[in-house]
């Protein structure tokens, strides 16, 4: 269904340092407004999957592209290429500006199914690992395969712990960089890269939802437990499956509890996560 929307009514979020946005999307296109108070200045960088036009609509301020500097003002518009190195330096005074990406930068952070139900389904479905914590030593919270921050995002905003959250991606990284800026959540981290890449050091709680079966989850971040880490995982329906699957290679104390968003899936609890290989050989 379409929709008529003035930019007065849009919320404005603070993206960079005094770079301002307003967004309208579809399911298959957007426009940016955005809007740069002096002094401002994007870091160089470039986007590997769409092209962006900016059409200038007051101020003058710099484009970077590549090795050459571009003063644009009101009525321009400026074509990048994919791939093609840029950045924006702000002048004086307030600068406004349209900016359009095709194809657009548009991310699955969630099913589009979810969407109608996004409270429960991701959101109270995140917070509900908090309790099972409750008992959990004090360190590190790490969440392994964020996403759209859940539920590393949720849990930074609930308490105090700090979080660690490991995504791979790269619109996912930027996503969740920019939104622990917007949310100021000071304690919290995005690590950009594999799980097997972040560095050894025991975490006191690891989470992962939709992340890995429960045997290669257990193989790619056993570096980043030790005994006394806890280990959260929703699994949905399938937990009981996953979790005697993992019981021929992995050894440790693990329960299921039921997940308070759905009758039937459940969240594996575990301790002391250890690999009988390993053991076997120590």
């Amino acid at each position: 269904m379409g929709y008529i929307v003035n930019w007065d009514d849009l919320p404005e979020v603070q993206v960079l340092p005094n770079n301002f946005r307003k967004s309208a999307a579809g399911l298959k296109s957007g426009v940016n407004r955005i809007r740069i108070v002096h002094p401002s200045a994007t870091p160089r960088h470039s986007h590997d999957d769409s092209e962006q036009t900016v059409i200038m609509l007051r101020g003058r301020m710099y484009i970077h592209i590549e090795d050459e500097r571009h003063e644009v003002g009101p009525g321009d518009v400026c074509v990048i290429p994919i791939g093609t190195p840029h950045s924006f330096e702000s002048i004086e005074g307030e600068v406004e500006l349209l900016e359009i990406f095709a194809p657009m930068r548009v991310q699955n952070l969630i099913a589009e199914s979810t969407r109608p139900h996004i409270w429960a389904r991701h959101i109270v479905d995140s917070a509900q690992l908090l309790p099972l914590t409750a008992e959990a030593a004090d360190g590190r919270w790490t969440d392994l395969g964020s996403g759209a921050g859940l539920p590393g995002i949720v849990m930074a905003l609930l308490m105090d712990r700090p979080v660690l959250m490991v995504e791979s991606r790269r619109k996912r990284i930027d996503f969740l960089s920019g939104l622990l800026e917007e949310l100021d959540l000071a304690h919290a981290a995005v690590f950009g890269g594999r799980v097997e890449a972040v560095p050894a050091t025991a975490a006191a709680i690891i989470s992962a939802r939709a992340y890995a079966p429960l045997p290669r989850l257990f193989e790619s971040a056993v570096h980043l437990a030790d005994e006394k880490t806890l280990w959260v995982l929703p699994k949905g329906r399938n937990a009981q499956n996953e979790l005697e699957a993992a019981r021929s290679a992995w050894q440790g104390a693990f329960h299921v509890e039921q997940s308070v968003t759905d009758a039937d899936s459940a969240i594996i609890v575990a301790r002391s996560v250890t690999s009988v290989r390993r053991k076997g050989r120590g």
